[in-house]
């Protein structure tokens, strides 16, 4: 509650906040959250230490490379249309499955399918750019973000009022 309260001062009414759902782990897991348009992002795979074995295990030891996002390219956005989910997972217990509390998650995604030039269909995760350093960022409307991240933590506690309401 005290993160939505801070980000209460960049609240812009005018942002609209509808959640959407998705569910996963064969219907155990739902996540309700709010999307935000991404402008930039670059993974090193630097930056990453199972990468970064990986690749030396294959001999690669050379800089290496990033995968980038940047809507400002028409490349880039004729290839992605990334958001970055911001909301609450829930897990429903079952068999085997230990009971877990609801969390607050972001996730990056890629909804946009594109078919390659040997007619596989997929979805682009970026463009494998030469070593940009071992930078790793996300870049977004700050006031997009807040918006939501406020909505989405506001949620968060009246759902765990309404779970457990000592």
């Amino acid at each position: 509650m005290e993160l939505s309260s801070k980000l209460s001062a960049y609240f812009d009414e005018k942002i609209q906040v509808e959640f959407s759902e998705e569910t996963k782990q064969a219907q155990r897991e739902k996540f309700r959250y709010l999307s935000i348009g991404v402008h930039k992002y670059v993974f090193s795979y630097s930056g990453f230490d199972y990468a970064k074995r990986y690749f030396e295990r294959n001999g690669v030891h050379d800089p290496l490379p990033s995968l980038v996002y940047d809507s400002a390219d028409s490349l880039s956005r004729q290839m992605m249309e990334p958001l970055l989910k911001v909301g609450i997972i829930e897990t429903k217990t079952s068999e085997g499955f230990e009971k877990r509390k609801a969390q607050v998650a972001m996730k990056l995604s890629q909804p946009k399918f594109t078919v390659t030039k040997r007619g596989v269909r997929g979805r682009a995760k970026g463009r494998i750019i030469g070593n940009l350093g071992n930078a790793n960022y996300v870049i977004v409307d700050a006031k997009d973000f807040a918006t939501k991240v406020a909505k989405v933590c506001s949620n968060y506690a009246e759902e765990s009022l309404k779970a457990d309401p000592s």
